[in-house]
């Protein structure tokens, strides 16, 4: 039995993985514990990843979307042997550019003001392929997440993202199967980005997903349990 981590990104509830794990429990039937936790409103990578060790099994499969995978190279960080297969989904394992700093901020400031929701509904035509900006079944999932995720959990968060360091040799220094997604119309972590990083890790591998944006787990569900399978298919680091 594989104990599979799955932790959202930036807005998300853990909601937003349950089209992909109905059909990885439908790929892989009986085979898998499936863990989902909802990451808390703390202000560090550190913080968060030492508060998810506290409950999850001793050892364990992790993919991370988008800030969740931020999270997880903290985690990797913190407890590498506990680690048995590594993926980010849409993430990516580099510090905070300078150049976004003054965006986060702005956000930040938004949020405070109690125009968090209004800020979110403003980017997500930046979020998903241009095919479903209209798209109301995805609109619809995420008016609902965004309010269950809240304001500070969001302010928390980005606090969290502005210090996170670059990581990027942990990867190098993985020794268990590492997976790396992309997709191909991502305008939050560019695809060519995450390429150069699994290239930069000897057992990384990189797939892209076509026809998506950033908010892969509710665009192409199906696409991304596929690629999360095949990744727990292979051997388990020692």
């Amino acid at each position: 039995m594989i104990d599979l981590v799955l932790v959202c990104g930036l807005n998300n509830t853990p909601d937003i993985w349950d089209e992909v794990c109905a059909e990885l429990e439908r790929m892989l039937p009986g085979q898998l514990n499936i863990h989902r936790p909802f990451m808390p409103a703390q202000d560090s990578t550190e913080a968060i990843a030492q508060t998810l060790l506290e409950t999850l099994p001793p050892r364990f499969s992790y993919v991370g979307f988008s800030f969740g995978g931020y999270v997880g190279m903290a985690l990797l960080e913190a407890a590498p042997p506990r680690v048995e297969r590594f993926a980010l989904v849409c993430s990516n394992s580099t510090g905070e550019p300078e150049s976004a700093r003054p965006m986060r901020q702005r956000a930040i400031e938004i949020a405070q003001a109690g125009g968090h929701a209004g800020l979110i509904a403003k980017v997500y035509p930046n979020t998903v392929h241009p095919s479903r900006i209209d798209d109301q079944a995805i609109i619809a999932r995420r008016e609902k997440m965004v309010p269950e995720y809240g304001a500070q959990r969001f302010i928390a968060h980005t606090q969290a993202c502005m210090k996170r360091p670059d990581r990027t040799h942990l990867l190098g220094a993985f020794s268990g199967p590492a997976l790396l997604v992309a997709t191909s119309h991502d305008k939050v972590v560019l695809p060519e980005a995450i390429r150069r990083t699994a290239d930069a890790a000897p057992n990384a591998r990189f797939e892209l997903i076509e026809d998506s944006g950033h908010l892969l787990p509710l665009e192409q569900p199906q696409a991304l349990a596929a690629s999360i399978a095949r990744w727990l298919a292979q051997p388990a680091a020692a």
